[in-house]
């Protein structure tokens, strides 16, 4: 996947804890995708993205909510806006 752009919905969870979204995060970025981590919940998804960066990943936190259209629309824009593409949704 290195290269590829994946956008990872519910890739938060509480504190150090691995959720499937957090747990999908973590094996996309360590398998080389630049990953939009995006939680209901930002301070979740930053530490997320904390735990990617923390061994040479590349990942951004968002704040979205999946139930909302125009959240939906928003994290595709910010992906394509970071890195020109979107592959893994």
């Amino acid at each position: 996947l290195d290269g590829k752009v994946a956008i990872v919905t519910g890739g938060g969870a509480r504190d150090d804890g691995i959720g499937n979204g957090r747990a999908a995060a973590l094996l996309l970025a360590d398998a080389g995708a630049r990953v939009l981590v995006v939680d209901r919940w930002m301070s979740a998804a930053e530490r997320t993205v904390e735990m990617i960066t923390e061994y040479g990943g590349v990942a951004v936190a968002f704040d979205a909510d999946v139930t909302v259209d125009t959240d939906c629309e928003a994290m595709v824009a910010k992906a394509l806006a970071l890195w020109g593409r979107l592959d893994v949704l």
